[in-house]
């Protein structure tokens, strides 16, 4: 019943969610209330969250946030070793050097292999909920460290060593990930030493001690206790149950109905709060004008395009392909095209940020799928001149920006085909 109640619970928190909420959080809820059916142990349940596709939405929400922290903590160990490092949002300054630390190096997908290492372990070990928590905690903390000291080698690297090879970046990487992994089968260990010794104490003379001490107290609730027990025994025969069970499957309909629901009443879209000012407003129309051609958006794109804050368009000058995006407000809609060529099939590889010919930085990245090789270069410009690589960056600098600094904003990726078409 307990069980039966909690799911209950997430359900009805589902029906009360307006229709804009976002579908990986309805199928984190969704993936609650099956786990409080069926799963046994609390570990269990919170492995079945590595089942939903989070990885894009934390690099997007979390990567820049995680990558300020991260860069402050490499700062600080790089002034123990007599350095005299600057922190600057995502920048690492030192007598005219900058070492930035990209979105590939947030640590997020280190801190999701930990965590699901973490989880197997706690399911192995039968731990408890609150040992669980406290093994992802400690996962946590020791991926955090680890990356921390990941940023500070690769700065040392770059500028005290002058050495950029992408092998000595890997070996580091590989290298502290080690630790990680080793670190976390330890602290597992440890909990499931500490779960064996609480068990053998509970099945100690102790535990006959305690309920000896404890006659005394319950011969005096022995009325109420039989009184409860039969209480309890009511509510079961006349019903109850079956009546727990109705209102699960009715939440359970309502849920699945609420989508259509919503498309048959439709829900109201903002305005545009700005003028498009037309394609020849984009950053690569100013170079490349008279050279590019428009391209016609494929049904899907058309599909996303209907609900995405602002324009979509597509451009080819011949060996590139322009996707350029013009967004009005900050959004979870404007994604790394990362993203898209992953759902694609894409094999994506991160490279380091570019500099162009007119000293404009882009985010870089090669996206394969067999022989099929694409080199990709991305960058989100405000009308102002300010410059973003990475879309985490830009939402959280422009969520509550000051006052006069926002949009609208270009999104350009540009797309050269390396492999055979």
């Amino acid at each position: 019943m307990r069980r039966l109640g909690v799911a209950a619970l997430v359900l009805g928190v589902m029906v009360l969610t307006p229709p804009q909420t976002p579908p990986l959080l309805r199928a984190l809820l969704w993936l609650i209330a099956v786990g409080a059916i069926a799963a046994r142990r609390a570990c269990w349940a919170a492995l079945l969250t590595y089942s939903l596709p989070v990885m894009a939405s934390a690099q997007f929400f979390a990567g820049y946030p995680v990558r300020v922290a991260v860069t402050w903590a490499a700062a600080g160990l790089l002034r123990l070793l007599g350095l005299a490092v600057l922190p600057n949002a995502t920048v690492l300054s030192w007598h005219h050097q900058s070492v930035m630390i990209d979105a590939p190096c947030s640590g997020l997908q280190m801190a999701w292999l930990a965590g699901l290492l973490a989880l197997i372990l706690a399911n192995a070990h039968e731990l408890c909920a609150q040992r669980t928590g406290r093994l992802l905690l400690v996962a946590a903390m020791i991926t955090f460290v680890a990356n921390a000291l990941r940023a500070a080698a690769l700065f040392l690297l770059e500028t005290q060593l002058r050495v950029s090879e992408e092998w000595m970046h890997d070996m580091i990487g590989l290298s502290l990930f080690a630790g990680v992994v080793g670190s976390v089968l330890r602290a597992a260990a440890r909990e499931r030493g500490l779960a064996h010794a609480g068990r053998v104490r509970a099945a100690s003379g102790e535990q006959n001690c305690e309920a000896v001490r404890g006659e005394v107290a319950g011969a005096s609730r022995a009325t109420i206790g039989n009184f409860s027990h039969a209480k309890a025994k009511f509510f079961v025969q006349s019903g109850a149950r079956p009546a727990a069970l109705f209102v699960f499957f009715v939440l359970c309909s309502l849920n699945v109905g609420k989508p259509l629901l919503a498309a048959s009443t439709g829900v109201s879209k903002e305005p545009l709060q700005t003028t498009f000012p037309g394609w020849n407003a984009a950053p690569i129309f100013r170079a490349n004008a008279s050279r590019l051609r428009a391209i016609d958006l494929d049904p899907k794109t058309l599909r996303f395009a209907a609900d995405f804050p602002g324009k979509i368009g597509v451009f080819s000058d011949g060996p590139h392909t322009y996707i350029l995006r013009w967004v009005m407000r900050p959004t979870r809609k404007l994604h790394s095209s990362a993203d898209c060529l992953r759902a694609a099939g894409f094999e994506v590889a991160p490279g380091r940020a570019e500099i162009d010919a007119v000293g404009a930085v882009w985010a870089h990245f090669t996206a394969s799928r067999g022989e099929e090789i694409w080199n990709v270069s991305e960058r989100i410009v405000a009308a102002d001149g300010d410059a973003w690589t990475d879309v985490s960056a830009w939402f959280w600098e422009n969520l509550f920006p000051p006052e006069g600094t926002t949009g609208p904003w270009w999104a350009v990726t540009r797309l050269e085909r390396k492999g055979p078409s």
